[in-house]
């Protein structure tokens, strides 16, 4: 079994910069989707926890 690659870092800055142009308060399903498209680009928990964070609809920790 291979070791999984790093992601380089400007890869990282290039997904959450992606990440934070898109609106938070979007559907349920599409913001899921988001989360998982955020962990496959390198993305740490944190950073979709914030970026989540900033929507009017966000109420706490405990939809992550």
């Amino acid at each position: 079994m291979n070791a999984p690659a790093t992601i380089p870092m400007r890869e990282i800055e290039r997904a959450q910069s992606a990440l934070w142009s898109l609106d938070p308060s979007c559907p349920y399903d599409e913001w899921v989707t988001i989360g998982m498209a955020a962990k496959a680009a390198g993305l740490a928990e944190g950073d979709w926890r914030d970026w989540s964070a900033s929507s009017d609809k966000f109420c706490g920790d405990a939809e992550i």
